[in-house]
This record gives C-alpha cells, structure tokens and sequence, in this order.
C-alpha cells in the first residue's frame, strides 16, 4: 500500500511539473496569435495579413521584431515573384506597347525588392521610422504599375492581383514599424 501511494504521488507529481512546463509554451503560442491578430487587425486587408503571416511557421513564436523580419520577407518573395511573372508575361505578350509597359512594371518591382531589402537594414539596426519610410516605398510600386496601364492595353489581371497582394503584406510591415516604434 506505501509503494501504491509513492507511487501514485510520484506519478502525480510528474503530472503536475509537466504541465506546469507545457503552460508557458501553450501562453506564448496563444500570445502570440493575439499579436499576430493585433497587426493584422490595423491591416489594409486583416484576412489576407492573417493567412500570410501564418503562413510562415516561424510566426507561431515570433516576437514584434522577428514578425518585421517575416513579413518583409513575405513581402520581398512576393514582389519577386511578381517579377517572375512579369517576364512570363513579357515573352507571351505580341503587343510592344504592353511589352513596355510590362517592363516598367519589372522596374518598379525590382525598385520594391530593394526597398524592402533597406527596411529590413533599418529594422535590424533600430530605425524604425526608416523601416516605415521603406516600406511605404515598397508598397508603391504596385501603384506605380499599375499607373502605366491607365489606357489600353488593360494591366492582366493576375499582375493586378500580385500587386494588391504585395500592397497588403506591406501594410502589415507599416503596421509593424509603427508598433515597434512606441
């Protein structure tokens, strides 16, 4: 009967130090997800920023600061990618008009990939505001872009999208900068 009662205090014991462990894990985890809803929420698109931002298993456990550096990068593979795209649509395209247009856009992309890559710089080293500045920079691009199809031929559809979807990560990294700039 003693050996029961060790035996049943021991195993409760090690019940109870386990959990004690676990909680601070799973409270990290469900703080962080309210600070990812936080800045999602002072987003151009909270959905979007939501789906994005979680999309990236690092963000299960990142503070503010690692949540700027994951989302410039979000924002930086996108613009990339935009521009993958650009040159897909370049070689397709038979009108010279769109083609230069569509070069334009490769410009202002690449302009945003740099842009990005100097808020990341002012985020390591502190700048905050430089970030901001950055970023907002970044997220013109996208505008720019789609300013060069304000007549025929019309902007395809998908670059519209990419850009709207660069402009929203964006956002998230603006709302970030502001937040760690308190």
């Amino acid at each position: 009967m003693a050996f029961s009662l060790n035996k049943t205090f021991l195993l409760a014991s090690f019940l109870f130090i386990g959990l004690a462990l676990a909680s601070p894990v799973k409270q990290k985890a469900a703080a962080n997800n309210d600070l990812v809803s936080q800045i999602c929420s002072k987003t151009i698109n909270p959905s979007v920023c939501l789906a994005t931002l979680r999309s990236d298993p690092r963000s299960a456990k990142a503070d503010l600061r690692e949540l700027g550096h994951i989302s410039i990068n979000l924002a930086r593979n996108s613009a990339k990618s935009t521009i993958t795209l650009i040159g897909t649509l370049s070689e397709k395209a038979k009108d010279p008009i769109l083609k230069e247009r569509l070069t334009s856009c490769s410009g202002n992309y690449l302009d945003a990939v740099s842009d990005l890559d100097d808020a990341e710089e002012s985020l390591s080293s502190g700048d905050f505001p430089g970030m901001n500045i950055r970023a907002s920079a970044a997220s013109d691009g996208p505008d720019d872009c789609d300013d060069e199809f304000n007549t025929r031929p019309a902007e395809p559809p998908q670059l519209k999208t990419r850009g709207e979807i660069l402009k929203y990560i964006c956002s998230a990294v603006l709302v970030i900068s502001n937040m760690l700039r308190v």
